[in-house]
């Protein structure tokens, strides 16, 4: 699954939320410029995914055709199989990490960054003795995070910890400078792992993770727990295949209501 894909599926979906966006609203919601959503909206449309009809005020609609939903439903159980991969190795990368700071007798982290990592990472760190007391993040400041209010840096100086872990996904290297003008110590500082270096498919798919409720990471962990404890039996696959049938299920779900709603 490509970036292309990708970018495939996230306008697929938000013209299903919304149909009559623009696509100045598209290109602020999938952070990609105005020029290449233009270039994917043309392309999309000529490939019958989706018909447009103009609205008053120089304003158009997107209508998602059968064939449109088709391809919607065919990238996103592909995407679920990336992410389930992605997850997958995550996982066992942090176990390892993890296992090293508890050898060095680290108890109590800071994480540095809401994103998909910071959520396997705190999955993670429940299989250790290590306890987040805070995560961090400018502009999540005051949020919840997985029953967490997100702090502020500047109550950094106010914290007591052992290590802060660097969890955005994106702008590790920026994390880290910040961290360092405030005047952490960089032993203090961990920069997580993620995935395998070599491993660019699974690079670029991190690199454009959607946040989507239904398949975050605490949510997956959730259901492979319920999944696995009904059914011992089943591979991996399989669970893959029936959490992308519930998923399917709750769009159709929307959709019906969509259709049948007095304002549609």
């Amino acid at each position: 699954m490509d970036t292309q894909d990708i970018r495939t599926l996230k306008i697929l979906e938000e013209i299903e939320k919304n149909y009559s966006q623009s696509q100045r609203d598209l290109s602020s919601k999938l952070n990609i410029s105005l020029g290449l959503v233009n270039s994917f909206i043309k392309r999309l449309a000529s490939k019958g995914y989706f018909k447009i009809t103009t609205l008053p005020k120089n304003r158009v609609k997107y209508i998602l055709t059968p064939k449109g939903a088709l391809e919607k439903t065919r990238l996103t159980y592909q995407y679920l199989q990336y992410s389930f991969g992605f997850y997958r190795m995550t996982r066992m990368n942090l176990q390892k990490q993890f296992m090293r700071l508890v050898e060095q007798g680290v108890k109590r982290v800071v994480f540095y960054g809401v994103s998909d990592v910071a959520e396997i990472a705190y999955i993670t760190l429940q299989e250790t003795t290590i306890k987040m007391i805070a995560i961090v993040d400018e502009k999540k400041t005051g949020k919840i995070f997985l029953g967490n209010v997100v702090k502020s840096p500047d109550m950094l100086e106010s914290l007591s910890f052992d290590r802060i872990l660097i969890t955005f996904m994106d702008k590790e290297a920026f994390a880290l400078d910040e961290l360092l003008k405030k005047g952490i110590a960089r032993k203090d500082i961990i920069i997580l792992v993620y995935a395998r270096k070599g491993t660019t498919r699974m690079e670029r798919l991190s690199k454009n993770l959607m946040n989507w409720p239904e398949i975050t990471a605490f949510c997956l962990e959730l259901r492979l727990s319920y999944l696995k404890s009904k059914e011992s039996a089943v591979t991996d696959n399989d669970l893959i295949k029936k959490i992308f049938e519930e998923i399917v299920a709750m769009k159709e779900k929307k959709w019906d209501l969509k259709r049948h709603s007095p304002s549609s």
